[in-house]
This record gives structure tokens, sequence and C-alpha cells, in this order.
């Protein structure tokens, strides 16, 4: 590994559709595995989520093409916005995260508090 990607090249990595698509892969050959950081893949979350994409499919398809950090948390949250449990990709990660750590998420959110994830209120 020998940097990060931004958002816009994790998807235009994965997006044959995407118009930096070869410019993408090119890159990615030529640096090898970047790092992509949790903003930049919820980042991507946003973008997808509009456009109705399958998020666990954008994160397998990134864990073959990039180093995800924290990608079981990343996959239990693309799980989660993907069934409906949760709105936000913040939210779903945060409860992924400490869900992941076998701890609950302390918080005031009545969607985080109601649910399935272990949580506290405070």
């Amino acid at each position: 590994m020998v940097g990060s990607a931004d958002a816009n090249l994790l998807l235009a990595a994965v997006d044959p559709q995407d118009a930096l698509h070869a410019r993408a892969r090119s890159h990615i050959h030529a640096h090898g595995r970047l790092r992509a950081s949790v903003p930049a893949v919820l980042e991507a979350f946003i973008v997808l989520r509009r456009r109705g994409a399958s998020l666990q499919a954008l994160v397998a398809r990134l864990n073959e093409h990039f180093d995800l950090d924290d990608a079981g948390s990343l996959q239990t949250a693309a799980w989660a916005l993907d069934k409906g449990l949760l709105r936000t990709p913040f939210d779903a990660y945060h409860a992924a995260d400490a869900h992941r750590r076998g701890e609950p998420l302390h918080t005031a959110d009545q969607e985080l508090l109601a649910s399935a994830f272990p949580t506290i209120a405070y």
C-alpha cells in the first residue's frame, strides 16, 4: 500500500460505467493497492445509496481492489443500510463498529436505540 484513495477513485475503480473507470484502474495498476479509509467509504455509501445500489456489493468490490480500514464494520454497516435497519451511513457505521467490538453504543438517538444493535441510552 502506497497511499490512500478518495471516494471518487473508489467509485471510479469499481463502476465500469464511470467516465474515469479506465483511468482509475490504470492508476491502481501503477500504484498498487491503496488504502480506503472509513470516511472515504462512507462517502461512497452516500453516493451509491442515491442510486439504489447494494452497499454490501460495493464493499465486496472495493475489497477486491483496496485495503479497507475496518472492513468488517463497513460490511456490517452496509448490511444494515441495505436491509433498511438504519438510515444514515454514519449511524450504521457507529452501530456496526460498537457491535463488532462487542460493546454497546451509548446514544440518545431514538432510531439507534430502537435498532437491533446493542445500545445504551443516555
